[in-house]
Protein backbone atom coordinates (compact mmCIF):
# COMPACT_ATOMS: atom_id res chain seq x y z
CA UNK A 1 0.00 0.00 0.00
CA UNK A 2 2.95 2.31 0.48
CA UNK A 3 3.52 2.49 -3.29
CA UNK A 4 -0.16 3.27 -3.86
CA UNK A 5 -0.04 6.23 -1.48
CA UNK A 6 3.32 7.41 -2.85
CA UNK A 7 2.42 7.28 -6.53
CA UNK A 8 -1.31 7.08 -7.19
CA UNK A 9 -2.89 8.87 -4.24
CA UNK A 10 -1.21 12.23 -4.96
CA UNK A 11 -2.85 12.17 -8.41
CA UNK A 12 -6.22 10.74 -7.33
CA UNK A 13 -6.69 11.34 -3.59
CA UNK A 14 -9.92 9.39 -3.11
CA UNK A 15 -8.98 7.21 -0.12
CA UNK A 16 -8.28 8.49 3.36
CA UNK A 17 -4.75 7.23 4.01
CA UNK A 18 -4.98 7.16 7.80
CA UNK A 19 -8.30 5.30 7.81
CA UNK A 20 -7.06 2.80 5.23
CA UNK A 21 -3.99 1.98 7.32
CA UNK A 22 -6.19 1.56 10.41
CA UNK A 23 -8.39 -0.91 8.50
CA UNK A 24 -5.31 -2.68 7.10
CA UNK A 25 -3.79 -3.14 10.55
CA UNK A 26 -7.14 -4.23 11.96
CA UNK A 27 -7.59 -6.86 9.23
CA UNK A 28 -4.16 -8.41 9.80
CA UNK A 29 -4.68 -8.47 13.58
CA UNK A 30 -7.76 -10.70 13.20
CA UNK A 31 -7.74 -14.47 13.53
CA UNK A 32 -8.05 -16.49 10.31
CA UNK A 33 -11.68 -17.26 11.18
CA UNK A 34 -12.52 -13.58 11.69
CA UNK A 35 -10.75 -12.59 8.46
CA UNK A 36 -13.19 -14.84 6.60
CA UNK A 37 -16.03 -12.75 8.05
CA UNK A 38 -14.38 -9.39 7.29
CA UNK A 39 -16.29 -6.69 5.44
CA UNK A 40 -16.04 -7.67 1.73
CA UNK A 41 -15.97 -4.09 0.47
CA UNK A 42 -12.98 -3.17 2.61
CA UNK A 43 -11.14 -6.34 1.68
CA UNK A 44 -11.82 -5.68 -2.01
CA UNK A 45 -10.44 -2.17 -1.59
CA UNK A 46 -7.24 -3.59 -0.12
CA UNK A 47 -6.82 -5.88 -3.13
CA UNK A 48 -7.41 -2.97 -5.51
CA UNK A 49 -4.66 -1.00 -3.76
CA UNK A 50 -2.31 -4.00 -3.95
CA UNK A 51 -3.07 -4.45 -7.67
CA UNK A 52 -2.39 -0.79 -8.44
CA UNK A 53 0.75 -0.68 -6.32
CA UNK A 54 2.32 -3.77 -7.91
CA UNK A 55 2.43 -1.90 -11.21
CA UNK A 56 5.10 0.33 -9.69
CA UNK A 57 7.35 -2.14 -7.87
CA UNK A 58 10.90 -1.81 -9.15
CA UNK A 59 11.86 -5.27 -7.87
CA UNK A 60 9.92 -7.05 -10.60
CA UNK A 61 10.04 -7.15 -14.36
CA UNK A 62 7.11 -5.51 -16.18
CA UNK A 63 5.63 -8.93 -16.91
CA UNK A 64 5.88 -9.97 -13.26
CA UNK A 65 4.23 -6.72 -12.18
CA UNK A 66 1.33 -7.29 -14.55
CA UNK A 67 0.95 -10.90 -13.42
CA UNK A 68 0.99 -9.87 -9.77
CA UNK A 69 -1.55 -7.13 -10.41
CA UNK A 70 -3.75 -9.62 -12.26
CA UNK A 71 -3.51 -11.98 -9.28
CA UNK A 72 -4.86 -9.33 -6.91
CA UNK A 73 -7.49 -8.22 -9.42
CA UNK A 74 -8.54 -11.85 -9.76
CA UNK A 75 -9.13 -12.05 -6.03
CA UNK A 76 -11.98 -9.60 -6.47
CA UNK A 77 -14.03 -12.03 -8.54
CA UNK A 78 -14.74 -14.35 -5.61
Amino acid sequence: MVKYFEIIDPLYPIINKREMYVEYEHFWSLSDEDRCKYEPDLLALQFVLYAYATQYLALQSPTESINTAEFYRGCLTY
